[in-house]
């Protein structure tokens, strides 16, 4: 899915604590500027700063540009612009990173939307991602459907809203089905997830269809467990 960047129109000003202790909840209220190129002015010195942190000390504010940096995945994840890093890796197991698995792809999905999820990519405070991703009001932005009918034809049962929980964008949906060859196939909601998210080339993905009939019913076999064993698939349920 290419890169849809979120950008602000103008300067936000921002409230944010500030503390030179990592222990600390709290701190000294002070206002930030995120800037439309998303980079930040601060009432701090800055190169004094970067000097305290690199002789031991510890500022929340230093850690900014790592939180603008979840800040923008964040906003490109909910707003469908980022890939979901998701794989479902068995009948009830779908994974979102290293130690995190859950039964289904809508709460594995719901993870990698939250704050803590970005807040592990970048190494940054939730609460500080929170701050600055709720100023910026992304959830306004016009790439964000609120409807789906113009691509309602693009599925079997028009079922495009499952897209979206899942983590996939409705303009993915020819990328989708070119990729896995299904580019004329009847397919719905819960095919074109298991095809986005598995782990097969679009080798391996055609190689299964040609031993189960099409690319539908290949499929529905990635739902019901595919494992991949070069040079053949072994396929189980």
């Amino acid at each position: 899915m290419p890169r849809h960047p979120f950008t602000l129109d103008e300067p936000i000003v921002v409230q944010v604590p500030c503390s030179t202790r990592r222990e600390s909840t709290s701190g000294k209220v002070h206002d930030v500027v995120l800037n439309p190129d998303w980079s930040l002015t601060t009432p701090h010195d800055a190169a004094a700063e970067a000097v305290a942190v690199a002789l031991g000390g510890w500022s929340s504010c230093h850690e900014f540009p790592n939180v603008v940096q979840a800040v923008r995945y964040f906003i490109a994840l909910n707003l469908r612009r980022e890939w979901f890093p998701l794989v479902h890796d068995y009948v009830g197991r779908w994974s979102a990173g290293v130690g995190h698995h859950f039964p289904d792809v809508y709460t594995a999905s719901a993870f990698v939307r939250s704050y803590d999820h970005a807040a592990q990519r970048y190494n940054a405070e939730p609460t500080q991602i929170a701050i600055l991703a709720e100023a910026t009001e992304w959830w306004t932005a016009t790439d964000r459907p609120e409807t789906f009918d113009r691509w309602r034809d693009q599925l079997a049962c028009g079922e495009v809203g499952k897209l979206w929980e899942a983590g996939i964008h409705p303009d993915s949906i020819p990328r989708i089905r070119a990729w896995a060859g299904a580019d004329h196939a009847e397919i719905n909601a819960e095919q074109v997830i298991e095809l986005a998210y598995t782990d097969l080339t679009p080798s391996d993905i055609r190689l299964l269809t040609s031993d189960v009939g099409s690319v539908c019913d290949a499929a529905d076999w990635l739902g019901g467990g595919v494992h991949r064993s070069r040079p053949w698939l072994q396929v189980t349920r």
